[in-house]
């Protein structure tokens, strides 16, 4: 990314959060992505670990990641379509 390029994103990004709305807003998205994944992680922690006791606790964390990571990409792009 050339400097030009960043100072412009720098900018935008200044304006951005200048607008009380849009902050609120964005600062709302972002929120539910990451309530989202969170509640999805415990979700599949607490079904791992019944049918396979505190030892699967780890490994049903790294399955449901590996599940959810393509929901966690459409997020992430709707997210930036909306910005």
């Amino acid at each position: 990314m050339s400097e030009a390029a960043i100072q412009e994103a720098i900018k935008a990004e200044h304006v951005f959060m200048q607008d009380d709305i849009e902050r609120w807003q964005y600062e709302q998205r972002e929120k539910a992505i990451r309530d989202y994944i969170s509640g999805m992680r415990s979700i599949a922690a607490r079904r791992n670990e019944t049918r396979y006791g505190r030892k699967g606790l780890k490994q049903g964390l790294n399955k449901v990641w590996k599940e959810q990571k393509p929901h966690y990409k459409n997020l992430k792009k709707s997210h930036e379509n909306m910005i």
